[in-house]
């Protein structure tokens, strides 16, 4: 009986944690907004990959949005699954958040890109391993809906193919411990 109630308990704080698709899986609201040789963009199973080649001897960034549906970072985290192929030293990745109006309400990111099949997931106050915020760019009200999120994977070796794969965007309930 008592495996039973932690078993339950157990599902039941999973089903709150759950929770609800922000994108349709659809290449409909997906935009390729950098300037890359080779870029391009392909939607299959309810994934986007974003593809190009770095061509600024510095830094370059491949960039896409996705519409989603409205939420508010500060009432839901967010989750989604990310690949990239053939991660460089310098490498980075960046996930920003947009209101209607174009301000910036959520900005992050990192120079430790995820293992392949990785899935993030992004709290109010509680950011993964090597995960930073980017404070200039929050230019939005704190509780402004997010419509957009904007990803990019930068990389710092020209003439390299680039390749990012995000899936599986969601919320996910702040749960405090």
């Amino acid at each position: 009986m008592k495996v039973y109630s932690i078993l339950l308990t157990a599902f039941f704080a999973v089903s709150l944690a759950a929770g609800e698709p922000l994108w349709n899986g659809e290449a409909t609201g997906v935009r390729i907004v950098s300037k890359l040789a080779e870029q391009k963009f392909a939607v299959r199973d309810g994934a986007v990959t974003a593809t190009a080649v770095s061509n600024h001897p510095k830094y370059s960034y491949l960039t896409f949005n996705v519409e989603v549906k409205p939420f508010s970072f500060a009432k839901q985290g967010l989750t989604f699954e990310i690949s990239v192929d053939q991660p460089l030293p310098g490498d980075s990745f960046y996930v920003k958040g947009l209101a209607a109006d174009g301000k910036c309400a959520i900005s992050f990111y990192t120079f430790k890109i995820p293992a392949a099949g990785t899935r993030l997931t992004l709290l109010p106050g509680k950011l993964p391993d090597g995960f930073n915020v980017l404070g200039n760019d929050l230019k939005a009200a704190p509780d402004a809906a997010v419509v957009k999120l904007q990803f990019f994977l930068g990389r710092k070796t020209p003439e390299k193919p680039m390749s990012i794969t995000i899936s599986k965007i969601e919320t996910v309930e702040n749960i405090k411990p």
